[in-house]
């Protein structure tokens, strides 16, 4: 099952937002039959499994901007842990379950690592909704728009209209909630009332992992071409990846930052430095420098323990030049210098560099 939905609006001129939403299930079964003489059914299905994933469009903005203290506490995070004892709460009164286990607030067969209780507490911690409102059941959630924004209406104004040929602005949302497999829990009974080893209902679907995915590339984004014909770029961008383990309950963070500017300018009439067929060729030059700063850094934060730390994380550094040339109509020659340097965060790691420089040339067969 595959859902996509898609709206362009163009509120004013030169304003273009686009809306995106998506919801993906894929099921496959499986059953067992086993010939049985003793039945009137001769055939008996035994063990039916069923597998699959999801993946639907949420909205995760509301917590894109929590930060860390210096013991790396996020404050998201707490509040999930905090979220699963009202979300036991809810399962429990939908039962007609009014026990508690203990003094920490958790319902008879909905503790604090039962899998029923911890998704949904994962869900509306990291999407800032309230426990006391998120679906139970993270299958039935409704996919939420995404959005493009796009804004080209600045080198039209009076101010800007001298200076800018061009004048772009952009920003773009994404994010994803998705549970990359599940299958049929073979422990669990019709009746739903059967129990783990430590006193939790086991699940109908047994869930490994769940995960939320948020990217704004470009968070902002600025591309300006002069009236000069210089070129003029800014760009921000976001990312964060958490993924929520059911085998050992914790949330592995990964977030990155990462800032862009750029700059190129196209030289008009360059003649070739060597001849083809007699002449020089003229044509025009295109150069371009790309400066890249991004930090990455991966925090476990581990439910059971209450620990948040950091096991991995990156400064780098990227350079990029590159200069092109179109010396007729079937012909391009490119040279290009790249350099990358990676900056560890932790002790345990090593810094490193990599150059990629080189000539290409493209020779087009077919017209």
């Amino acid at each position: 099952e595959n859902i996509n939905a898609r709206l362009t609006l163009e509120p004013f001129q030169s304003m273009r937002i686009e809306l995106l939403a998506n919801r993906t299930e894929s099921r496959n079964s499986s059953s067992f039959f086993r010939y049985r003489a003793d039945t009137i059914n001769a055939y008996v299905n035994e063990s039916p499994q069923e597998f699959g994933n999801f993946s639907v469009s949420i909205i995760t903005w509301a917590t894109t901007f929590s930060t860390d203290d210096d013991n790396f506490v996020n404050p998201v995070f707490e509040q999930l842990l905090d979220d699963r004892q009202v979300i036991s709460g809810r399962l429990a009164g939908a039962r007609g379950i009014t026990e508690v286990v203990d003094t920490t607030g958790f319902y008879q067969g909905y503790g604090r690592t039962q899998q029923d209780v911890v998704i949904p507490s994962f869900i509306a911690a990291y999407t800032g909704q309230s426990a006391q409102s998120v679906k139970l059941d993270p299958f039935s959630i409704f996919p939420l728009p995404n959005w493009d924004i796009t804004y080209d209406g600045l080198s039209r104004l009076a101010p800007f209209s001298k200076l800018f040929r061009t004048f772009t602005i952009n920003h773009s949302y994404r994010s994803t909630f998705s549970i990359g497999s599940y299958q049929t829990n073979l422990l669990y009974t019709q009746d739903g009332e059967a129990l783990d080893a430590i006193g939790n209902f086991i699940p109908q679907r047994q869930i490994m992992t769940a995960t939320i995915s948020e990217v704004m590339r470009p968070f902002i984004n600025f591309d300006a071409t002069l009236q000069n014909s210089l070129l003029l770029k800014f760009e921000y961008n976001r990312d964060r990846n958490l993924s929520l383990s059911l085998s050992n309950l914790q949330v592995t963070e990964v977030r990155g930052k990462e800032f862009v500017v750029g700059t190129g300018y196209r030289f008009k009439n360059v003649k070739f430095p060597l001849a083809f067929g007699g002449t020089r060729p003229k044509s025009d030059m295109n150069l371009r420098l790309d400066l890249s700063l991004r930090d990455n850094a991966t925090v476990i934060r581990r439910m059971e323990e209450n620990q948040n730390q950091v096991t991995a994380g990156q400064n780098i550094i990227s350079i990029k030049t590159s200069a092109d040339y179109v010396i007729n109509q079937r012909l391009n020659v490119r040279a290009f210098y790249e350099r990358v340097m990676n900056n560890p965060v932790i002790s345990t790691s090593f810094p490193s560099a990599n150059t990629n420089a080189g000539i290409s040339i493209r020779f087009t067969l077919t017209q």
